[in-house]
């Protein structure tokens, strides 16, 4: 393993910059030139219109969306020594907990190379708020392999729904780590593999909240926006990425009135969508059969709550075809079955934390466990069939965790991404002592749990969502921030093999 100086380095922290949000420039830049038109509008009105007309037409062509400043991190195979503990010593960790985003970040850039099997790291020129792993991958040869992502964006001017294409290494290969990056002042430049291509990116108006791809079929998305949710075909899509690129959905889901919160298609029942609003209200359609011509589509079931409260999230069982549940603003945990919806009442409702639930999450493969995460930072995981208490709680995150998801290929591992702008990844098993003994974790020491920190985001960390794809990475995660920065990366698997 590395030796870690702190001192050293500090010294030697580079000063890695993001990627600049050209976007956010061009808003400034114009927002100066047309305020500085405006006050002298009182002498030529006519120039004032004119000027502020041109402004806005460039502002809208040249304010793009696609990726760049994309860099792979040097994978130092030297230090892939086992070793019973992980391989960022513990103060290091400490500090990647608790310093300041900008300077953990640093912190991070430096030892990068050292605790990853492979790290890639993109800049979207938009605020990105899901992304999500396509089922299917290409493998293009022996040693690299294709990964499709569906991405939401937005900023000041509309949102972008995005669907990239990442090359990847599909084996850990020393020969593959020394040819696809190379070292350069500042940090890492990409010469040959990885790399992300944009394959197409469509221009809505209004803001982009999430977007789900339908895992029977491709090429079918669902996206939330402001006050809508609608459905693209997108076979024949293309690559252009200014606001010229617009088209009418291809039709569009009614019965929610306020704000979306929440996209779930149906892994075991084809053509079920699923999402709910802020005022409560749930809804279920089927697109089984339905013409893609324009068209409005009612919900086949529509669902309001004895309580009247928010929901931040929705999730379809993994196992049971028919059940589904939602995370509520004020702490509640909702569990419904399509053969019961006679009467609006859920199956289950219980109080899962004492402030709000952010997300929730069934198992992949256990059909009656569930977790949930917390504003209060904590994360629990339930027995469906005992309800009392959670079968595990961890009361130790500082901040709001507001996403939670299972590993798809490892039963006992789940991650969730913070406030605190990291990826936590947690294997329940090395817990399982402690949660017999019923001892709990202070703030000032690790639970045994705890399996790697990524902290390769400066900013809070917005979506993730685990690779599908087993044989070749089955612990690699796509991670998304509130600045655009898109990360691809495994942990060293020798901190998992050691335990």
């Amino acid at each position: 393993m590395g030796n870690y100086d702190w001192k050293k380095i500090k010294r030697t922290l580079l000063d890695d910059k993001i990627a600049l949000n050209r976007l956010s420039i061009l808003s400034l830049f114009y927002s100066a030139i047309v305020s500085l038109t405006l006050r002298v509008s009182f002498i030529r009105p006519a120039i004032c219109f004119t000027v502020t007309t041109v402004f806005v037409f460039v502002f809208r062509v040249t304010a793009n969306f696609g990726f760049d400043s994309v860099y792979s991190i040097k994978v130092n195979r030297s230090d892939f020594a086992v070793s019973s503990t992980m391989p960022i010593p513990a103060a290091i960790r400490k500090k990647l907990r608790t310093e300041s985003p900008k300077i953990s970040f640093k912190i991070w850039k430096h030892i990068s190379p050292h605790i990853y099997d492979f790290c890639f790291v993109a800049n979207c020129d938009a605020y990105i708020r899901s992304v999500q792993c396509a089922d299917d991958v290409v493998f293009l040869k022996e040693d690299s392999k294709e990964c499709n992502l569906i991405i939401s964006a937005d900023s000041a001017i509309g949102g972008r729904l995005m669907s990239a294409t990442v090359t990847i290494p599909s084996v850990v290969s020393s020969s593959y780590s020394a040819e696809s990056c190379s070292e350069r002042r500042g940090g890492y430049s990409l010469t040959a593999l990885p790399n992300i291509s944009t394959d197409y990116c469509l221009s809505r108006s209004q803001k982009v909240f999430d977007s789900k791809q339908m895992p029977q079929k491709q090429t079918l998305v669902a996206l939330q926006t402001l006050d809508k949710i609608e459905l693209y075909d997108t076979n024949g899509f293309h690559a252009v990425s200014d606001m010229t690129n617009t088209r009418k959905a291809d039709l569009y889901f009614t019965g929610l009135s306020t704000k979306g919160c929440g996209l779930a298609w149906n892994r075991l029942n084809p053509g079920y969508l699923l999402s709910s609003d802020i005022d409560g209200h749930l809804c279920i359609w089927d697109i089984n059969g339905k013409s893609l011509d324009g068209g409005k589509l009612p919900p086949l079931h529509s669902i309001t709550k004895d309580k009247p409260s928010g929901i931040n999230q929705v999730a379809w069982s993994t196992k049971n075809s028919l059940q589904f549940g939602a995370a509520g603003y004020t702490g509640g945990l909702y569990i419904w079955d399509m053969r019961s919806l006679k009467s609006d009442a859920p199956v289950f409702s219980f109080e899962a934390h004492p402030s709000s639930t952010t997300s929730l999450a069934f198992h992949p493969t256990i059909d009656c466990m569930i977790a949930t995460s917390s504003i209060n930072g904590t994360f629990s995981v339930w027995d469906l069939r005992h309800l009392k208490a959670p079968f595990y709680t961890l009361e130790w995150l500082s901040r709001a965790v507001n996403k939670v998801r299972w590993s798809p290929f490892h039963e006992s591992i789940l991650a969730t991404s913070c406030n605190d702008k990291n990826i936590y990844l947690w294997n329940l098993n090395a817990g399982v002592k402690r949660i017999n003994d019923k001892v709990a974790v202070t703030a000032q020491e690790e639970p045994d749990e705890l399996l790697f920190i990524h902290s390769g985001h400066a900013r809070r960390v917005t979506d993730f969502s685990w690779n599908m794809e087993s044989e070749s990475r089955p612990l690699c995660v796509v991670s998304v921030d509130e600045t655009g920065l898109l990360n691809m990366w495994e942990m060293n698997l020798n901190a998992l093999l050691s335990d």
